[in-house]
């Protein structure tokens, strides 16, 4: 691996409808706007990593191409339980429960308004490391 890459830190997602969109990942998830240049174009981060939204061009057909699931992950299974509460109180669907793994790793997966399937994970390991890092 590159010395200089810390991991994948961005996602870059077509819309059909921006105000959803921004309402699913700003106001429900928690994520902060950090740049939007216009109406077609804003990125959002949670400090660690970002996302970029892109009014989707005329014709673009969203067949999910490739893309399996973008993650978020959390300090704590409790704020997977806090943010699984916030999109069930929206309504918005969720496609896989909340399960604990054999891991000890505990997520639950929603589609984001364009279908986008979004995990919401705890993994112990990867939260004790990213603890060590910021406590540095």
């Amino acid at each position: 691996m590159n010395e200089e890459m810390l991991g994948m830190r961005h996602a870059a997602l077509f819309v059909k409808d921006m105000a959803k969109t921004r309402q699913f990942y700003e106001e429900w998830i928690g994520l902060s706007v950090i740049w939007a240049p216009d109406p077609d174009n804003i990125y959002l981060t949670s400090g660690r990593d970002n996302i970029a939204l892109h009014t989707a061009p005329e014709g673009h057909v969203f067949e999910g191409g490739n893309l399996d699931h973008i993650g978020f992950l959390f300090r704590s299974s409790a704020g997977v339980d806090a943010v699984y509460d916030i999109l069930v109180n929206a309504g918005v669907g969720i496609h896989h429960e909340r399960k604990q793994h054999r891991d000890d790793s505990y997520s639950f997966y929603a589609h984001d308004p364009d279908g986008v399937l979004v995990q919401f994970l705890y993994e112990p390991n990867v939260a004790a490391a990213e603890s060590a890092l910021s406590s540095r």
